[in-house]
């Protein structure tokens, strides 16, 4: 089965992406407003020292500009304390500054393929903010990556609410695989799915922690 043909099989594939979501506790990366929020600390910071420094010079303005950078970093506060009450109560937690590491590994039980069947690793993105994802298909024997091919982005990139990606092994031979997958967000689902040599789902397998 070819990486083109997997659109075919998109209303039949979602039937199957039945198992339980995978749960965990995940701090996101900060976006939007959220991503400066290190002001909150550099504004006052940038006022104390242009004070230290100019001292008397700035005696005139200095009172002045102390209140205007302590009002901006309240500013940024307020807009931050805003967007966070307008997301879900799980999205709330962010993390400044940094790559966004993954925060759980998941994994689904082995199973066995025949020659022209092909196991795909799938997973979808259920949440409202997008998601640094990756699937890839494991050898029992060694635990070595048997992807041939995908379309999960790499990171930095991320995978866009309500859209799902993959990778799949090679249908030469004999597969013993599982899947083992990876997520920035709680709000994923994961399944190992082996497609038939016509094309029918043959067996599906939720991934767990």
């Amino acid at each position: 089965m070819h990486l083109v043909e997997l659109s075919a099989h998109m209303g039949q594939l979602g039937a199957q992406l039945g198992g339980q979501p995978i749960i965990s506790e995940v701090v996101a990366p900060a976006t939007g407003v959220a991503s400066v929020a290190w002001l909150l600390v550099a504004l006052p910071m940038m006022g104390a020292a242009v004070l230290l420094l100019g001292g008397r010079r700035l005696d005139r303005v200095g009172p002045a500009l102390a209140t205007g950078l302590s009002w901006a970093a309240f500013g940024v506060g307020a807009a931050i304390f805003f967007m966070m009450l307008g997301r879900p109560a799980e999205e709330r937690a962010t993390r400044i500054g940094g790559p966004a590491a993954h925060a759980y590994d998941f994994f689904t039980p082995v199973s066995q393929s025949q020659t022209g069947e092909v196991f795909y690793c799938t997973i979808v993105n259920v949440g409202s903010t997008p998601a640094a994802v990756s699937a890839s298909a494991r050898s029992m024997v060694d635990g070595s990556d048997l992807n041939v091919s995908g379309n999960c982005p790499k990171a930095p990139a991320t995978l866009a609410p309500g859209t799902a990606c993959f990778s799949f092994a090679s249908q030469s031979g004999a597969q013993s695989a599982y899947c083992h997958f990876t997520s920035t967000s709680s709000k994923v689902r994961a399944d190992l799915i082996i497609f038939g040599t016509n094309g029918g789902v043959l067996d599906t397998m939720p991934a767990t922690r």
